[in-house]
């Protein structure tokens, strides 16, 4: 299984790959795969005045999900707990909400705090995909990618500031982070 973690105000893990920060208002590819020729696609959005996700867009095979101001829609209409469609299951997990996929081996849990996400994983267990430019499929020492390809649409307003934060610094408040959360997380 292969998990993919962001937190705080901009720190994500990869699947493969340290820890890095990236501070962006602007919406950001969090993962993006092929997978028997239909696309999977996780878009996050932070806000300018905490860090936090204020939006994340989750398209499973053409079906969007959105989450923001800690409201729930699939295909544009507002949906109560638990949820169940024919291409996924959205239901509480302890403190979380998680979303799975029901086609795939694919979930999407996340922490809302107010009305925004301080906590969001992904956990992907499938072979033969293919993967598109996203922050998850980053690889050890490749952190300024990002700035490379599609991974942040730029849209008007939004800002990014890169940051030379060493990868120590990220793994050590990832760490202070997920003690944290242990207690927390759901078996």
């Amino acid at each position: 299984m292969q998990v993919c973690h962001t937190f705080g105000s901009g720190v994500v893990e990869p699947f493969r790959g340290i820890p890095f920060h990236l501070s962006t208002t602007c919406p950001t590819t969090l993962l993006h795969f092929i997978h028997e020729d239909v696309e999977y696609e996780i878009i996050i959005t932070r806000s300018a005045e905490t860090g936090l996700i204020k939006k994340v867009e989750i398209t499973l095979n053409k079906i969007r999900t959105v989450v923001t101001n800690g409201m729930i829609t699939v295909e544009d209409k507002s949906v109560s707990l638990p949820y169940d469609h024919m291409y996924k299951h959205i239901f509480p997990y302890g403190i979380y909400t998680k979303l799975k996929s029901k086609i795939l081996d694919l979930s999407v849990i996340w922490h809302v705090v107010g009305s925004e996400i301080d906590y969001l994983w992904v956990e992907l267990d499938e072979n033969n995909i293919e993967e598109k430019d996203a922050l998850c499929w980053l690889e050890i020492g490749a952190t300024k990618a990002y700035e490379d390809n599609n991974i942040i649409h730029h849209v008007d307003g939004c800002l990014t500031r890169t940051s030379k934060t060493s990868g120590k610094v990220c793994c050590a408040n990832y760490i202070l982070y997920m003690v944290h959360l242990a207690d927390e997380k759901p078996v």
